[in-house]
């Protein structure tokens, strides 16, 4: 059945992070549970819903905009290129660089399908939100994985910083 919030014991706080793993975990869940026909994992219909939303995109934009790393997104393109859901082609503006797009064929036919059990699922998602508790959720989400992201770089950071010092202490 539905999951309740945690009755809070006194001072107790659900802390933000507690909140987006529960979050995270329950759309896996849906997301798995809406596709299952389909054969499509939770991140192939994230990215094939960006590409579809913002295509064509280079490589590095299509990993920026998924917030995750280039060899994850770049296997995760091969393979559903390979199933014609999406399109790789050379992008006439600069040479090297590759443009991914939905397939115009089967791409764009299970996009359809996709779009109409999006709209469904999202309707029910957003179940007593109004637009400014959305964008304030949106806004907060993406402010956590910037800081998330600085607080790492800055951890690898000290942690070079740290072995240097080390090595020239030996």
């Amino acid at each position: 059945g539905p999951m309740k919030r945690p009755e809070s014991k006194g001072s107790t706080i659900f802390s933000i992070g507690m909140l987006v793993v529960a979050a995270r975990r329950n759309l896996r869940q849906l997301a798995a549970d809406t596709l299952k026909d389909l054969e499509l994992t939770p991140h192939e219909y994230w990215l094939l819903m960006v590409v579809q939303q913002e295509g064509p995109l280079a490589l590095t934009s299509l990993a920026g905009r998924m917030w995750m790393d280039l060899p994850t997104v770049s296997r995760a393109v091969k393979a559903l290129s390979e199933r014609e859901l999406l399109q790789v082609k050379n992008d006439p503006r600069h040479g090297r660089k590759l443009l991914i797009s939905i397939h115009p064929q089967k791409g764009r036919s299970l996009m359809t399908e996709l779009l109409k059990r999006t709209a469904r699922t999202q309707a029910r998602l957003d179940d007593g939100l109004g637009a400014e508790d959305i964008d304030t959720l949106q806004r907060g989400l993406a402010r956590i994985i910037e800081n998330v992201g600085t607080i790492l770089k800055e951890r690898a950071e000290e942690a070079n910083t740290a072995k240097s010092e080390f090595v020239a202490n030996m």
